[in-house]
């Protein structure tokens, strides 16, 4: 009855896409409980279906199917065939157990519970995971991190040169290029030593590419706003007094009119004619847009509420923006709408009883520079450790991280850094340009990469290798919309039916939190959280389970129906701050993530 119920839910996930086994893997942490508590029957006397209480029908079947599989994975399907030969010639299963195993019945069980207990993770495993070296990760990150590479916005040269550090780097730690389809017999060809002048002059690449649209500013945005009489205009600094609307890319260019403030949302009867309008949004902001150039404004400035903290936080240009403005549109921040009351001599109350429209008596000139739009290409970078199990080794489980960020900001090079002047924010040495800030991305997401190539540099010291595949994966131009990862998906290197699970590490260096955090789907991935949680006890780890909706490089598998985790520091921040506000990098952190990632691929790809 252990054999019937075990073999049909393990077949079973062979012809229905692992659902079966999903639905057992749901019941892990049960049997666990019950292992732990001794609550289980002994294999040998598992009750049928008819006999057995509905409630724990469940259960069995989920005891049974773990057990089979624990049996498949360490002895292989050869003496399960076997075992069931001397059933079919009348032998019982604890008589033949022993003499085709090679172990006892009772005692398999034990071994069983025991490995339950690890998620199933091997103790060499454990031993290999506890050896991740944090300060390696630290040492790609600070490199990674640095001006040289220009804050890695996708479609530039800086994050072109991440890809190349990333491939250089792969190719070291022995794994193949899989930037082209591989072949099934590459799957078979040892990825070891011996095998590296191979590797490293082999023709095909790592980089997997697409394309992008690309666009970029020029120069930090300008708002004056000044009168007839003043000859110094106000200067609005770009990231304290305004800041630019991420879901609008506009035409760009220089433009100057009076400025409007625009009470009514509705534009009734009027006409602009080239003004410069002001308002506080009511609408969707497509439909604030399109009122205003319909019409005949010539610029656009919203009044917000962000704070100056975040008024620094920055998103890439996105590869499809909600809408491609044909004037320029800005945002006042809090403090920058309070200096332009202080400007015009207006009140809260004044604007908010206002007639629909009123002039403000003063001029504003607009200036954002934008490159024309251009497509560039952009990369993943892939390397490829194969499994060395014929059986297992073109099924894949995916290691990704994204490795691009959003950019520095023109000028950079002529700012000084920030000073930490004790409580509230820094205080900012005087730049020769204003806004010159770095954004060098170290948490997001050089943290991420540098683990995985912690990973891929142990495994290869230490001459490990999974039974599964495994595909280490750098995104390129996640921050413009996880365009990399949606590509791979729409265009994967393997088969995504044979990609057993994704393992995503985003932001895992630094965060408020004490936790690292896993986002999942009960009903999808409750195996691969089960043995999160095993990796977690067996390498002293702190793991905190969510399930809430996040956005990143795991959505494309997700939607595509494959099981993924997706892993980040709780409380690193997703705001995309500038050098000196970002998170800080901390070894401890690095090392929890590291072991515990470390540790649940190896289980997964056992």
């Amino acid at each position: 009855e252990w054999l019937l119920k075990g073999l049909s839910v393990y077949l079973a996930s062979e012809m229905d896409g692992g659902a079966s086994g999903s639905r057992m893997a749901q019941h892990l942490r049960e049997l666990l409980s019950s292992s732990e508590a001794h609550e289980l029957p002994p294999l040998a006397e598992m009750l049928p279906d008819h006999a057995m209480p509905a409630e724990q029908l469940d259960l069995a079947y989920a005891y049974a199917w773990d057990t089979v599989r624990y049996l498949i994975d360490l002895y292989g399907e050869y003496p399960l065939r076997t075992l069931l030969a001397w059933q079919r010639s009348g032998a019982t299963l604890v008589l033949a157990f022993e003499p085709v195993i090679g172990i006892s019945l009772s005692s398999f069980e034990g071994d069983w519970a025991q490995s339950l207990a690890l998620g199933h993770a091997r103790q060499e495993w454990v031993d290999l995971a506890l050896r991740f070296n944090a300060m390696e990760v630290q040492d790609h990150i600070t490199y990674l991190a640095s001006r040289m590479f220009a804050g890695r916005q996708a479609g530039t040269p800086g994050a072109a040169r991440a890809a190349e550090y990333i491939a250089q780097e792969f190719a070291a730690y022995g794994l193949l290029p899989a930037g082209d389809v591989l072949l099934p017999e590459d799957l078979a060809q040892d990825a070891g030593p011996s095998n590296q002048q191979e590797i490293q002059s082999d023709s095909r690449s790592y980089l997997q590419r697409f394309p992008i649209e690309f666009s970029t500013l020029l120069l930090n945005p300008q708002l004056l706003v000044f009168d007839d009489q003043t000859q110094a205009p106000e200067v609005f600094i770009y990231q304290r007094d305004f800041i630019l609307v991420p879901e609008v890319i506009g035409s760009g260019g220089d433009v100057q009119g009076e400025l409007i403030w625009v009470h009514d949302g509705t534009y009734e009867d009027m006409n602009l004619e080239g003004a410069i309008v002001v308002r506080q949004p009511h609408n969707p902001l497509i439909d604030e847009v399109t009122r205003a150039v319909e019409h005949g404004a010539g610029g656009l400035i919203l009044v917000g509420f962000t704070t100056p903290e975040h008024a620094l936080a920055k998103a890439a240009i996105p590869h499809e923006p909600l809408l491609e403005a044909p004037i320029p549109v800005m945002e006042l921040t809090d403090a920058g709408f309070e200096r332009l009351l202080e400007i015009t001599g207006q009140t809260r109350h004044n604007l908010n009883t206002s007639p629909p429209a009123l002039s403000l008596e003063m001029q504003v000139q607009m200036q954002l520079l934008l490159s024309d739009p251009q497509i560039v290409d952009s990369a993943n970078v892939l390397g490829l450790l194969p499994g060395s199990d014929p059986n297992l080794a073109d099924e894949v489980i995916i290691l990704g991280a994204h490795y691009d960020h959003v950019g520095d900001n023109p000028g950079v090079e002529y700012c000084l850094e920030v000073i930490p002047s004790g409580p509230g924010l820094p205080e900012e040495v005087l730049c020769d340009v204003p806004s010159g800030r770095r954004y060098p991305g170290a948490n997001d997401n050089a943290s991420g990469i540098g683990v995985m190539l912690e990973i891929a540099r142990l495994w290869h010291e230490k001459g490990y290798r999974p039974s599964r595949s495994v595909l280490f994966a750098a995104w390129g131009a996640q921050e413009i919309g996880q365009v990399g990862s949606s590509f791979y998906v729409q265009n994967p290197v393997f088969p995504l039916e044979s990609t057993f699970a994704v393992l995503q590490l985003d932001a895992v260096g630094g965060g408020s939190g004490f936790y690292l955090e896993v986002n999942f789907d009960w009903e999808r991935e409750a195996e691969l959280v089960f043995t999160m949680t095993r990796a977690e006890e067996a390498v002293d780890g702190r793991l905190a389970k969510v399930t809430t909706i996040a956005e990143g490089d795991h959505v494309p598998f997700r939607e595509a129906g494959v099981p993924t985790l997706p892993l980040s520091w709780r409380g690193a921040s997703e705001e995309n701050m500038p050098q000196g506000y970002d998170d800080e990098i901390e070894i401890y952190r690095l090392s929890v993530a590291g072991r515990m990632v470390a540790l649940t691929l190896m289980t997964l790809a056992r």
